[in-house]
């Protein structure tokens, strides 16, 4: 399908979605979406780039429909922060996979830069690692393997870590 053809999709969604939502709430969010996704910018297709803003502005929309928050903007900036969060847990996540066994000295860097924003994010919105937990037991197993040079299998590594974890508390 052509982007053409998803936008007029994305609109007829977004005129189901926005029912009883202000227009300068809608327009804020856009702008906040489009802020905080600075690369979409950088398109070369128009349409592509109206596509991923309107898809976005739709989950939002949707998730302010199902929710009712009380306050939109609030509900809007933490769900952008959230983002954030995660687009940087991402970014961590595929440096540790790219790392080769035995380069521990970048393994302990990641792992701890890991951990500060698991941590962070935490505290400002409890159960974010809870709603994350695969995405960390696989990432905890990527650093054992680096750590052991490849030597573990998974179920090895897991359990590794378990034990040290528990040691350390």
């Amino acid at each position: 399908m052509t982007y053409e053809k998803s936008l007029e999709v994305g609109r007829e969604l977004f005129d189901e979605y926005s029912k009883g939502i202000k227009n300068e709430d809608i327009e804020w969010l856009r702008q906040r979406i489009i802020e905080a996704h600075p690369a979409w910018k950088e398109f070369k297709d128009k349409s592509q780039f109206e596509y991923y803003v309107l898809d976005e502005l739709n989950r939002f929309l949707y998730a302010i429909q199902y929710r009712k928050p009380e306050n939109l903007r609030t509900f809007a900036e933490e769900e952008l922060k959230k983002q954030e969060y995660d687009q940087r847990l991402s970014e961590i996540a595929k440096q540790i996979t790219a790392l080769e066994p035995g380069d521990e000295r970048a393994c302990d860097v990641l792992r701890e830069n890991l951990y500060k924003l698991l941590d962070k994010a935490e505290r400002e919105f409890p159960g974010f690692k809870k709603g994350r937990a695969m995405m960390i037991s696989e990432l905890r197993g990527n650093i054992l393997a680096v750590k052991t040079k490849g030597r573990m299998g998974s179920r090895a590594m897991i359990s590794q870590m378990s034990k040290k974890k528990k040691k350390s508390e």
